[in-house]
């Protein structure tokens, strides 16, 4: 009785606390807000000639995004120094103190990296002929330069400076390190070691069952040299993927933070990359759409420049020896049927990669992606480096 009573006075009192009329509360519903940015898209207009044009409008500009036409809001024509000029003249007139409270210096600044990626001796010569031309070239007093190098990390030579002095000392930094370069004696000795390879199994396929029984003791020391042979020949193939994988990563890091950093300041930004050529393995793409689409939205525009000189002899000389190579292992184990070898089972892997290994697509897709252009196969630096500049 007692447990009832307790029971029916608590219902009492909650009947009481709930007014006439009154509903119960109901939770705050989630607001959902929507927003969007305004994207600053440079435009750079030539006629047949190459003869920039001055007269557009905006309605002769079309802007398409997942093939969805886009609103230009605003439009207008910018020549160097005459875009403070214009810009100053459509604001209205401050006072000294409300135009010092206002202005900020850094809405102006055109911010140009000169990047030399791990360079040889003749491509660095290369690369110090161009970029000592570029600095030759009329720039703003707005237009800062840095100087970067890469070789395994990223390093900084000068901060970014208009004075010229600097810029070329830099220059001459970054393209006289003396380094003494192995490929051509290593390239010999793996060719050799291929040839010797193949020659051994196709012994060992001509003493295997059914295939005549020879036993002189040649073939033996064959087969331990076809073992070493290939032993090494592994050891050189492991260590070229892990060369190109880390190569590319170096290479497309450092970039990215260039470029990511200088998201932080308005203003026209651009990246002279100065390489032998960029081969992005599979492992790396994702990686280097992401320095694209990081560029993009800085508004940072990357012009590759392919200090090799003049390669037209062999453009895609490494993706062809690459899908050669595959071809080669393939064919050896269907002649032979023999013992299967490490390359023999990355056949396919290198077959894929080889589509990748062409050391100027990427660079192209870098820079055509970003509104620059790829400055390659000339040693004459002079022509491509003005258009760059206008």
């Amino acid at each position: 009785m007692r447990l009832f009573l307790l029971l029916w006075c608590c219902a009492l009192a909650l009947a009481a606390q709930q007014q006439p009329g009154q509903t119960p509360s109901t939770p705050p519903q989630p607001v959902i807000r929507a927003g969007t940015e305004e994207v600053l898209l440079d435009v750079i207009v030539r006629d047949k000639k190459g003869r920039p044009i001055h007269d557009l409008e905006a309605d002769d500009i079309e802007v398409y995004e997942d093939g969805a036409r886009q609103k230009v809001t605003a439009f207008r024509l910018v020549e160097g120094a005459r875009q403070e000029t214009e810009a100053s003249e459509a604001e209205p007139a401050l006072s000294a103190k409300t135009e010092q409270k206002h202005s900020d210096p850094t809405r102006q600044l055109r911010l140009v990296s000169l990047v030399f990626d791990s360079l040889n001796e003749e491509a660095r010569r290369l690369a110090r002929l161009a970029a000592l031309e570029f600095l030759k070239n009329p720039l703003d007093q707005n237009a800062y330069i840095a100087v970067f190098t890469i070789d395994l990390r990223l390093n900084v030579l000068q901060q970014f400076t208009n004075d010229r002095d600097l810029l070329r000392k830099a220059i001459g930094t970054a393209t006289t390190k003396q380094y003494t370069d192995f490929s051509a004696q290593s390239d010999a000795i793996r060719k050799e070691l291929e040839d010797a390879e193949q020659d051994v199994n196709g012994a060992e396929s001509a003493s295997s069952p059914g295939r005549g029984n020879s036993s002189s003791g040649g073939i033996g020391s064959g087969m331990a040299a076809a073992a070493m042979a290939s032993m090494t020949l592994n050891v050189l193939r492991n260590a070229e993927t892990t060369t190109r994988e880390q190569q590319a990563r170096s290479a497309i890091f450092s970039l990215l933070s260039i470029i990511r950093e200088q998201a932080a300041l308005p203003g026209r930004k651009t990246v002279l990359y100065f390489c032998e050529g960029l081969a992005v393995p599979e492992a790396t793409i994702e990686q280097f759409r992401s320095v694209i689409s990081a560029a993009n939205r800085a508004n940072v525009s990357v012009y590759d420049v392919d200090a090799r000189g003049l390669i037209s002899d062999a453009q895609s000389k490494s993706s062809t020896a690459m899908l050669a190579s595959a071809a080669k292992s393939s064919r050896r184990q269907q002649i032979y049927n023999n013992s299967v070898t490490v390359d023999q089972v990355k056949v396919f892997d290198t077959a894929r990669d080889s589509i990748h290994a062409d050391r100027q697509t990427a660079l192209d897709d870098l820079s055509t992606s970003t509104g620059g252009f790829l400055i390659a196969n000339t040693n004459d630096f002079r022509a491509p480096f003005r258009k760059l500049s206008e």
